[in-house]
């Protein structure tokens, strides 16, 4: 025990000599290695993050369907609904429209406007949440969801835009300019924290009209019938639709963004792994270095009688305490990147993988 003792004291005593006689080396290894934690964990924290917003935005406006059909071509036809309703196993469906809009007074900011029959589950679940918010009760939102232009927006952004119930707003889309009525204040962040604030509801039958749609769908929501399996279901939902359209479980529209993500991912984690290794490579270069400059000192250490182990543990130990200081700095710092990274990241997810932009940042629990 004590010639443990002792050999921790001597490289506690070694590491201040270390950093009194070569400050400049010592701090710019553990700044070397902070800075490559911090990317790695910086990257990490943005990589979940993108595939967690767009999980929230599904949960959001799918939550409640176990299956979801989607067309392999741009356009999903109405004309599949009422097959979809006539399968065996199928409880209910409802009907879906996606269209990102731009606000005509700040072209930077998107809307996603989600179209929506009102009267299938997936609009009576929207009323149930208005319920609980001061737009009023959920028939009255069934009631406003059928007036021309009405739209219920999340209570974060419509604070963010000075925007009350009753107010209007004009939103463009390709040459199209509507105008559109802030009906009520709907609160799906309460399930589904991660989703953007930027989403936008209304009757699907006034999304395709005022937005050029009509006779086309973006995905239907299936609920299943109690008892049914879901691989059969979805196998003769394939053979009664026919060729070009794909039947995805719960999981599979994030299996489907985790896949088109896949690249973007593996460049941002190549990139940050890069940042690590030179941080390892000046541990490597200073404990190198140090080894030449306290030759001598280890020559006295072995004829004193210390063994070749109890010499190499020392040099180990202060690599690894080296590592340690590094690291400890580059924790908080990986969360300073990831929040100045969010703008670039979330631009790329919109611009070009048309997925939801990131939000609000949360730290993975298996990163901590």
């Amino acid at each position: 025990m004590k010639g443990r003792l002792g050999l921790g004291a001597y490289i506690g005593k070694a590491l201040a000599a270390e950093l009194h006689g070569g400050k400049t080396l010592f701090l710019l290894t553990v700044a070397g290695v902070a800075l490559g934690v911090a990317a790695v964990i910086g990257i990490q924290i943005l990589n979940r993050n993108a595939l967690a917003a767009f999980s929230g935005g599904v949960e959001a406006v799918s939550d409640r369907a176990d299956l979801t059909v989607t067309s392999l071509t741009p356009e999903l036809s109405e004309a599949l609904y009422p097959r979809v309703l006539g399968t065996a196993g199928v409880a209910a469906a409802w009907p879906l429209t996606r269209l990102d809009v731009c606000l005509a007074a700040d072209p930077t900011v998107f809307l996603e406007v989600i179209g929506l029959d009102v009267f299938a589950p997936m609009g009576l679940a929207l009323g149930e949440a208005a319920a609980a918010t001061e737009s009023g009760s959920g028939e009255a939102l069934v009631a406003a969801l059928t007036e021309p232009g009405w739209v219920a927006l999340s209570p974060a952004f419509a604070a963010e835009r000075g925007w009350q119930v009753g107010d209007t707003l004009a939103v463009t889309s390709g040459s199209r300019r509507v105008r559109l009525t802030v009906g009520a204040l709907l609160d799906y962040q309460r399930q589904a924290p991660l989703a953007t604030r930027k989403l936008a509801f209304m009757d699907i039958a006034q999304a395709q009209a005022l937005f050029g749609g009509a006779g086309r769908l973006d995905e239907i929501g299936v609920r299943l019938a109690a008892g049914a399996q879901p691989a059969q279901v979805a196998a003769a939902l394939a053979a009664r639709l026919g060729p070009g359209v794909e039947i995805l479980d719960a999981g599979g529209r994030r299996r489907e963004a985790a896949g088109l993500l896949a690249a973007f991912r593996l460049n941002l984690t190549a990139l940050s792994l890069i940042s690590l290794v030179v941080g390892l490579f000046l541990i490597y270069s200073s404990v190198q270095a140090a080894l030449v400059r306290r030759r001598a000192e280890f020559g006295l250490l072995r004829a004193l009688g210390a063994t070749a182990p109890q010499v190499l543990a020392i040099i180990l130990a202060e690599a690894a305490l080296l590592g340690a200081f590094g690291t400890a700095l580059g924790l908080p710092l990986g969360w300073w990147v990831a929040k100045q990274g969010v703008a670039t990241v979330s631009a790329t997810l919109t611009n070009i993988y048309l997925l939801s932009e990131i939000e609000r940042l949360t730290l993975p629990a298996s990163l901590i």
